[in-house]
């Protein structure tokens, strides 16, 4: 629940129009673990509270181009495990967003998204780039590994975010367990885990405040 609400509260705060999608559109509230809105803290409990009714009418990702938005968030979830890679929509407005000037963030399990996108010359968005998502050491403690779809990723069949973005050239950096670690490389933000969430939402401000 914090790798919405967190980033949320920071652009809220800073006064962006904010646009909630999902993969398949419809109500996204039918898929929140219930686990993480009854160990919610108290911004991810206002956000539940209060945004019920605009995450049960979600518009489809495709809806959207990447040029519409200043900025690309791809939130976390065991869900979007499945959800955003492989996943074209993903690729195209993360290619769109990213091609326009625009801020491509992630964190926790969202940065699983960033192996959808590619450039326009077919490399990987990651490649080269310095990044922080879930770990696989973070994965054997909540035990979920062995549920995730394995991927052919570079010729390897991975499923964790470690394993996929290090596979596609990326510089992946992580902490300890549960310790807050973002990195920022240029228009890419990214967060290790939930504990990250609220820190990716302020980098991500911190570069749009300086345009």
């Amino acid at each position: 629940m914090q790798e919405a609400a967190h980033p949320y509260a920071q652009f809220a705060k800073a006064g962006y129009e904010i646009t909630i999608c999902s993969i398949a559109g419809g109500d996204a509230t039918v898929t929140v673990d219930p686990e993480s809105v009854a160990g919610a803290d108290a911004e991810a409990k206002e956000f539940w509270e209060t945004k019920t009714d605009v995450l049960k009418v979600t518009k489809q990702l495709s809806e959207y181009k990447g040029s519409d938005f200043d900025a690309f968030m791809l939130v976390g979830g065991f869900g979007v495990m499945y959800d955003f890679f492989p996943n074209a929509e993903v690729g195209r407005v993360g290619q769109e967003t990213w091609e326009s000037n625009g801020i491509v963030g992630s964190v926790c399990h969202g940065p699983i998204g960033l192996a959808s996108i590619k450039l326009a010359d077919g490399t990987a968005l990651v490649k080269g780039k310095t990044v922080a998502g879930f770990t696989n050491e973070e994965e054997v403690v909540v035990g979920l590994t062995e549920y995730y779809t394995k991927n052919d990723v570079e010729g390897e069949s991975l499923s964790t975010v470690e394993d996929v973005l290090k596979k596609l050239g990326a510089n992946y950096t992580k902490k300890d367990n549960w310790n807050c670690h973002v990195e920022v490389d240029g228009n890419l933000v990214s967060g290790q885990n939930p504990q990250s969430a609220g820190k990716v939402g302020e980098e991500i401000v911190n570069i749009l405040s300086k345009r």
